[in-house]
């Protein structure tokens, strides 16, 4: 029984971790990536403010391939890379939001 339990705990903590909002995912991606936590979060929630849920997923994917990547230490180099990524996107919308978002955030101090 005991084994059991353990096991659901284990189960659900793992079914959780998969349902962060693509926000989250955003502003960890970011945060894995070298910024600090402040401004991740505030850049998540710029981003987020501007764009659809469709396109919010597509940065988290982009911003989560690009911080397990290499799995090597947060950096100037990896917050930049993660920004060419961004900016890189076919889609207008994104690049403008981004280019808001690090004005806002990183820039001027959100």
């Amino acid at each position: 029984m005991k084994r059991m339990c353990v096991a659901v705990l284990i189960l659900g903590a793992t079914g959780l971790a998969g349902c962060a909002t693509p926000r989250q995912q955003v502003a960890s991606g970011l945060q894995s990536l070298g910024l600090a936590e402040r401004q991740a979060s505030c850049m998540a929630d710029s981003l987020d403010d501007r764009l659809s849920n469709d396109q919010m997923k597509r940065v988290a994917r982009l911003l989560g391939g690009a911080s397990h990547a290499d799995r090597v230490e947060a950096n100037e180099k990896n917050v930049r890379r993660a920004l060419d990524l961004v900016f890189d996107v076919a889609d207008p919308e994104i690049a403008s939001a981004a280019s808001r978002a690090l004005l806002g955030c990183t820039i001027l101090g959100g």
